[in-house]
């Protein structure tokens, strides 16, 4: 059963199979978002879907960036969020090339992605992001899904 489905460059729909959902700013009990901080926040992510899809090529998408200069109380760098839920998925959808054997196989990528959070696997706020995506570029062909 696929959790949802969203189109990305080129009008490719992909299915989401498996869905990870974390608060964007859940670990931070110092400080405040600003650049540096959700730069690493990016990296971070980048690892844990490494971590969590070691065999599978891995993409994170570049969230939306909220400048607040009305909440700059320091002297350090702006105040800088990020959306406020940090979304990891794998998804999977036809195959780039030929189809293999008895025409089986299918594509497949893990995403991280950035979302205000509204209930939805897909916020309105996340699909602008996912239309950037080049599935082709970023996914590989295989026969099995894990």
């Amino acid at each position: 059963m696929d959790l949802g489905e969203v189109l990305v460059l080129g009008g490719r729909t992909i299915r989401l199979t498996s869905v990870e959902l974390s608060r964007t700013y859940g670990g931070l009990i110092e400080g405040y978002p600003n650049s540096r901080l959700n730069d690493a926040h990016l990296q971070r992510a980048r690892g844990r879907l490494e971590t969590r899809y070691p065999r599978t090529p891995t993409y994170v998408l570049e969230p939306a960036r909220t400048l607040h200069p009305e909440r700059n109380f320091s002297r350090g760098r702006p105040w800088e969020e990020l959306p406020a839920v940090e979304c990891r998925g794998f998804f999977t959808s036809t195959t780039i090339g030929p189809p293999g054997e008895y025409g089986l196989g299918m594509s497949c990528l893990a995403v991280a992605w950035w979302q205000d959070h509204d209930g939805a696997i897909f916020s309105d706020s996340a699909r602008p992001a996912f239309a950037t995506l080049d599935w082709k570029a970023h996914a590989e062909d295989r026969t099995d899904p894990d």
